[in-house]
């Protein structure tokens, strides 16, 4: 049988080894007859003529053997400082002869003879002569790097998609005749998926720089495989399978046999294009709910290979795989595509229970992506967040407007539960959990705008301002407090429009003519509270200033809220009055030791100013 390239070469490196081992046996029996030769030592003269024709490579003439006991004996104990000065300033001068790889030293002062053989202290390794330097091996041709990498990455890629899309249209329009049984049609779809597969897994075995490609191939037959299964029960003329549920254990299966394999083989590029190809071969065909559940199999798959393989990759690709697919379905008209899909009131929640299963899938993948930095698994949620509200937001306002507050709600209440559950998981003030609590709480205030109008909307708005900022000092969140301030600004905001524009709707949110005085008050009220909390209560929040900016706001917010809406409701002989007594209150409430709130003193002058504004003019 013939040898391949690989073992060719392997045969040859041992052969070269077991060459070299050789000479190197022979060095060493030719190192040990000269240092036996030259046991005596020559006279300088001989040894200087000699030293000049050896060359100087490495040897060591110690025995391990007397390596070792110098090594056991103690070290001796340091001489007295004088005594070291001493030797230093009487020691003769040193001259270093070499005998070959020998070097040892005499003593100038010692009479001429026949020089002593050199002891084992005195011997040393020398360093071997350089050897020469060997050129740097030739650069491969960087065109025919680029042509190969061309030619097995993206052709690759691009011909088994174009493979992958000649199978759909094949299984689709050209097998869906009754002249041939269903059984056989199928069976010849699994034939050439398994040809497919099997030449993919051949090539990445036999040819090492085609790896990639093999990888690819196989990524094609896995995706030729999923769809043939989903045509088993799905696709007419090939709808062989009746019940949707062998045919859901079918595709559980094989998406468990895709997990197998790219895991045993530890191959990203095999998990990631099979899954890609899979979401392909499904966006092309005709939507239906056993096509959103295929999808809601692929966003498993994805989930195990993220959790378990560690590959990003797999889990953005099923990520943008499986709210493409479902916009296409369901959204095609808007997205200038032909619609597929019935987009009929009646098909409403069973489609977008769906959708609600993507979501928990892959903010399930978001916590368990433990090996994520925090960035990314914050922007992984936040895609996820994204794409879901976005979707089932056009859904309920296309089929279920009225209800859409609802969904607002709920959904805000499910943010905050997520967001709780982080804070418990990761730990209080993690990027995860915030993002959680920022959406949360813009849903909640959403639903309050769709559903509540006039003075009681601006009522809720500003007690929701109070109840933000109590668990702000809390938690110690500054997500929490910056949303106080945002509820408290459109609490505001309502009241100043519904008072000066009259009624009116911009946008979703409806404006009425005017604030009753009630209700002006009771923003007062709860904005005050606000203020008084954050200076007695909220520590990590306020400094110990005379006067503090943010209290500042939230009583400056309450004070210009009351001025517009209780204006025009107070009798215009009364307003005066009025205004100077809430001027007065607010004075004596500032200066109260016991009522800690310094600023009331100050901003509550306003309706003083006002009151003398209405007097004079």
């Amino acid at each position: 049988m013939k040898k391949s390239e690989k073992e060719e070469a392997i045969e040859r490196i041992r052969n070269t080894q077991a060459e070299l081992y050789a000479r190197l046996r022979d060095l060493d029996r030719e190192i040990a007859a000269l240092s036996v030769s030259h046991e005596e030592s020559p006279s300088p003269d001989k040894i200087m003529e000699s030293s000049a024709g050896v060359s100087p490579e490495p040897v060591r003439t110690q025995g391990p053997l007397a390596a070792a006991k110098k090594a056991a004996l103690p070290p001796p104990l340091p001489e007295p400082a004088s005594k070291t000065q001493d030797l230093e300033v009487n020691r003769p001068e040193t001259k270093v002869f070499k005998f070959g790889r020998i070097v040892y030293s005499e003593d100038a002062g010692t009479p001429a003879g026949p020089s002593a053989p050199p002891s084992q202290d005195s011997t040393q390794l020398l360093p071997s002569a350089t050897p020469q330097e060997q050129p740097p091996p030739s650069r491969p041709d960087s065109a025919d790097g680029l042509e190969l990498k061309l030619g097995t990455y993206w052709l690759v890629r691009i011909g088994v998609l174009m493979v992958l899309t000649g199978f759909v249209f094949l299984a689709k329009h050209f097998l869906t005749s009754d002249e041939v049984a269903a059984g056989l049609k199928v069976s010849s779809l699994y034939l050439l998926s398994g040809a497919l597969l099997g030449a993919g897994s051949w090539i990445g075995k036999t040819r090492e720089r085609m790896r990639n490609y093999g990888e690819v191939l196989s990524a094609g037959g896995f995706a030729a495989v999923y769809f043939t299964t989903f045509g088993a029960h799905k696709v007419p003329g090939l709808a062989i399978i009746s019940s949707p549920l062998l045919a859901g254990i079918l595709l559980l299966f094989w998406a468990g046999v895709m997990v197998y394999i790219a895991d045993r083989k530890r191959s990203q590029t095999l998990a990631s294009m099979g899954v890609l190809l899979a979401y392909y071969t499904l966006l092309i065909d005709e939507a239906s709910l056993f096509s959103l559940f295929s999808a809601l199999i692929l966003s498993g798959v994805a989930l195990v290979f993220l959790v378990r393989n560690r590959w990003t990759i797999v889990g953005s690709l099923s990520l943008a795989g499986t709210y493409l697919a479902f916009a296409y379905w369901r959204f095609s008209e808007h997205l200038l595509l032909v619609g597929t899909v019935d987009s009929s009131p009646s098909s409403f929640w069973p489609s977008y229970g769906f959708l609600i299963c993507y979501w928990a899938t892959f903010t399930a993948a978001a916590f368990l992506s433990g090996h994520l930095p925090e960035k990314k698994r914050s922007i992984l949620a936040g895609l996820n967040n994204a794409a879901f509200l976005v979707l089932f937001g056009l859904g309920m306002g296309r089929h279920h407007p009225e209800q859409f507050w609802i969904f607002s709600l709920i959904a805000g209440v499910v943010f905050l539960a997520v967001s709780e559950f982080a804070d418990r998981r990761l730990g209080r003030g993690t990027s995860l959990g915030t993002l959680y609590l920022a959406k949360g709480l813009g849903l909640i205030t959403l639903a309050f705008f769709l559903k509540l109008s006039g003075f009681s909307l601006s009522i809720l708005i500003a007690a929701e301002s109070c109840v933000l900022l109590v668990l702000a000092s809390y938690r110690r969140s500054k997500v929490l407090e910056a949303g106080a301030y945002l509820s408290a600004g459109l609490a505001v905001l309502y009241t100043v429009s519904s008072e000066f524009a009259g009624p009116g709707e911009l946008w979703f949110v409806e404006f009425t003519d005017g604030v009753p005085v009630i209700a002006a008050f009771a923003q007062l009220v709860f904005l005050g509270f606000g203020a008084w909390w954050m200076r007695n209560r909220a520590e990590a929040f306020v400094s110990e200033a005379p006067l503090e900016p943010r209290t500042s706001i939230f009583l400056g917010l309450g004070v210009l809220a009351f001025l517009c809406g209780a204006y025009d409701d107070i009798a215009e002989g009364w307003r005066p009055l009025v205004f100077v007594g809430f001027g007065s209150v607010a004075a004596a409430l500032g200066t109260w030791r016991r009522f800690k709130l310094v600023e009331l003193a100050l901003i509550g002058q306003a309706f003083s100013a006002v009151a003398a504004i209405i007097f004079l003019g």
